[in-house]
């Protein structure tokens, strides 16, 4: 089961409201994982395609990672602009 990874993150202000961007979750560590692994099988590999489609995986692997970084990234950010906006509509 992947589970968020909440206990350290970088801080940004919105709004005039601290907003924390959360560590990477596991679905980014494991798709880096797998990049990394697939780069060490490139780099023992001796065929120059078997190499290729190794260095090619791992692309793809860091591809997929980056992907679920950006979409977590943005889930939220929009999450916690909904709460900001909440807050600054129950002060009026």
């Amino acid at each position: 089961m992947w589970q968020r990874n909440r206990s350290l993150g970088m801080a940004i202000v919105f709004a005039g409201t601290r907003v924390v961007l959360n560590k990477s979750s596991d679905k980014v560590s494991y798709c880096h994982q797998r990049g990394a692994e697939a780069r060490e099988r490139g780099m023992r590999a001796r065929n120059v395609s078997v190499k290729a489609m190794w260095f090619k995986l791992e692309g793809r692997w860091l591809a997929l990672a980056h992907k679920w970084a950006m979409a977590e990234a943005f889930a939220d950010f929009d999450a916690e602009v909904r709460r900001v906006i909440a807050r600054l509509g129950e002060r009026h």
